[in-house]
């Protein structure tokens, strides 16, 4: 695994605010597993909507500008695009490209003299029958590799992308060593996604089973562990990376795959069957979220969820959330400051049990139902209270768990988060009476069993009381993103268990599942 520093630069990069404008719905090659194949219609987007997107990205907030597809780089005014970006002050424009235009070498300089920074080239072939049999375009693998040529003599940043299918899986090293050849350092490695031409009726051929052909795509990982290389992984189960956790695929990196299925999701959230349901689904990247996503709008719809969560230290509550904080239900959690700021809260409706996270406790007069604590430094004064005791384990409280207290681990947001505040949970846990400990698996526990509680949060509640498909992501990756490894098939827990924390996995490795055989 890279070095810690190492891992913490990737997630800097990963988060860099990137503004995507699609500026093409037409390709000049006919690739078999094409992703964008049904909304491909042979049109430019006009120069006029392209330049609202662009400046739209600026006042977004957006630091790189990138040019996609469709193919970017044949719409007529692509240098100019290029160009504007550049003036109005985004810090890196880069384009995503077949590489065919590039083959010209006058393109290839006057988009760099246009103030292009990077080009991405796609290359999924190692030979010329493969690539062109894939393109659907004889000649192709002939015009991305002197595309690839001409941009890298320029000096600009060069990088690399695959599309991994049943057709190219077992010559995926071979690919990546391609690339090293032509002078490409960086490469992305991306799984087919079932969908346009890769759907399960027209692209079955395209699919596959990524647990029969892993040991190919760990051989292509293998490069990662040479500093000169980074390789990048899209849409590769976490749970096929074990040894390689350091590659596993930023999670917030969903909101651009909730972004690019925005109306099918519409679907999910509005109670309708999604347009994609069926065979696809385990081929999906998103499958996970999608079954979360439709958990909590079936507990939003019912209006009552069981636990509701509520921060009052996050931004301001929605319309729809505070109607659905106006109902009954069984436990209403509620995070603050202070227990005064609780208590104040208008328009919440009644519930058997009221559970508080506080960052004081000093005006805490009457006891909730629990009282849930993620610092060291008030474990002490939380157990005099009388409340049932709740004590996140993490680095603040790891060494002084007392014995009566519930215990549970609470997910990070990002991998910086997980390697300031996580600790070996094993060891933190070791020599403690077995019982059922709430998120953390069994063989991480000695407990013979493993419980979860999964609140509706009132951030994802949108003003229509809807589930808010990008506000569910940011709940999704802290709280509910988990992965096992592949060995945890073996364990007596593993219907009932959902593995670690995304982050945790990003942080610690898979390495610390220890299955429960006997």
């Amino acid at each position: 695994m890279a070095g810690r520093d190492a891992d913490l630069e990737r997630e800097v990069v990963a988060g860099e605010a990137r503004h995507w404008v699609r500026i093409s719905r037409t390709c000049n090659n006919r690739c078999s597993f094409c992703l964008d194949a049904d909304v491909q219609d042979g049109t430019f987007i006009s120069r006029e909507d392209v330049e609202q997107d662009i400046r739209r990205g600026i006042e977004e907030g957006a630091v790189r500008l990138i040019l996609s597809g469709g193919e970017a780089s044949i719409h007529p005014d692509f240098l100019d695009l290029v160009r504007l970006g550049k003036e109005l002050g985004y810090g890196h424009v880069q384009t995503i490209t077949n590489g065919r235009m590039f083959a010209y070498r006058g393109f290839a300089r006057r988009a760099v003299e246009a103030g292009l920074d990077e080009v991405t080239f796609s290359l999924h072939g190692h030979t010329p029958e493969l690539q062109d049999e894939l393109t659907g375009v004889p000649g192709s693998f002939a015009q991305t590799v002197a595309g690839i040529r001409n941009v890298v003599a320029t000096g600009i940043v060069v990088s690399g992308d695959v599309v991994v299918s049943r057709r190219n899986v077992r010559h995926l090293r071979t690919v990546l060593d391609l690339f090293i050849t032509l002078g490409i350092r960086e490469f992305d490695i991306l799984m087919v996604v079932p969908f346009g031409r890769a759907s399960p009726d027209e692209g079955a051929d395209m699919l596959f089973d990524l647990e029969d052909e892993i040991q190919h795509v760990h051989r292509a990982l293998e490069l990662s562990r040479d500093p000169s290389l980074h390789v990048w992984t899209n849409r590769l189960p976490a749970r096929f990376l074990e040894g390689f956790e350091d590659l596993i695929q930023d999670p917030h990196k969903l909101h651009d795959e909730v972004r690019g299925r925005r109306g099918i999701l519409r679907d999910l959230v509005e109670g309708r069957p999604m347009r994609c349901e069926g065979d696809r689904c385990s081929h999906c990247f998103i499958h996970g979220l999608c079954q979360a996503m439709r958990a909590a709008v079936r507990e939003v719809a019912a209006g009552a969820p069981s636990i509701l969560r509520v921060d009052l230290t996050g931004p301001e509550l929605s319309v729809g959330a505070r109607a659905l904080l106006g109902r009954r239900r069984k436990v209403l959690w509620i995070r603050a400051a202070r227990a005064g700021d609780a208590a104040d809260l208008e328009g919440r409706g009644e519930a058997d049990a009221l559970w508080l996270s506080l960052d004081s406790l000093d005006d805490l007069t009457d006891p909730p139902a629990r009282l849930i604590v993620s610092r060291g430094d008030l474990i002490e004064e939380a157990s005099r209270t009388g409340a049932d005791l709740l004590v996140a384990v993490n680095r603040s409280t790891a060494g002084r768990l007392p014995e009566n207290a519930l215990l549970a681990y609470r997910g990070c947001s990002s991998l910086r988060e997980a390697v300031e505040n996580d600790v070996d949970l094993k060891d933190a846990l070791a020599g403690r009476s077995p019982g059922v400990c709430i998120d953390i698996p069994p063989c991480l526990t000695g407990a013979s069993a493993v419980a979860y509680e999964d609140p509706v949060d009132a951030s994802f509640v949108d003003h229509d009381g809807l589930v808010d498909p990008d506000a569910f992501v940011t709940h999704f990756v802290s709280r509910l993103y988990r992965v096992k490894s592949l060995r945890c098939r073996g364990c007596l827990h593993d219907a009932a268990c959902r593995g670690i924390s995304i982050n945790l996995a990003r942080s610690a490795g898979l390495g610390i599942l220890d299955p429960v055989v006997e």
